[in-house]
């Protein structure tokens, strides 16, 4: 005999899991103020805690359904930086379709082009 939460309608249980892990809503910059091609440009979106992600994580543990159910939660929001392991990460979360068709915003994170208005060493590199 399964237990009583067991039972809920999946919506409901989502419900309850926005509560351990809220969303986010991008709130843009005006361009005249964005100063990076990356997360910068964006309110930055709220740091998952350690405590909210292992719950999370120990609820997908219970079963088959509620893995099913809190796998968004953990893949919703992926940022890959500009380097060889981000790249890794990258390429070896396409190979998993069922993750990868759970991201819903996808922040790749560049390296700052300018300070300031100034490029510093990218002087001789900028494209016109």
């Amino acid at each position: 005999m399964s237990g009583g939460i067991e039972r809920l309608p999946t919506e409901l249980i989502e419900r309850v899991l926005t509560f351990v892990e809220p969303g986010h809503h991008d709130k843009e910059v005006d361009i005249a103020q964005r100063r990076h091609l990356s997360v910068e440009s964006f309110e930055p979106a709220p740091v998952p805690s350690r405590s909210s992600v292992a719950d999370v994580g120990r609820f997908r543990s219970v079963c088959k359904r509620f893995a099913e159910i809190g796998e968004p939660l953990l893949f919703t929001r992926v940022a890959i930086r500009f380097s060889v392991n981000g790249l890794k990460r990258l390429e070896q979360l396409a190979e998993w379709t069922h993750l990868a068709a759970q991201v819903r915003r996808f922040t790749y994170l560049v390296p700052y082009f300018y300070e300031d208005g100034e490029c510093g060493d990218c002087a001789t590199s900028v494209m016109r």
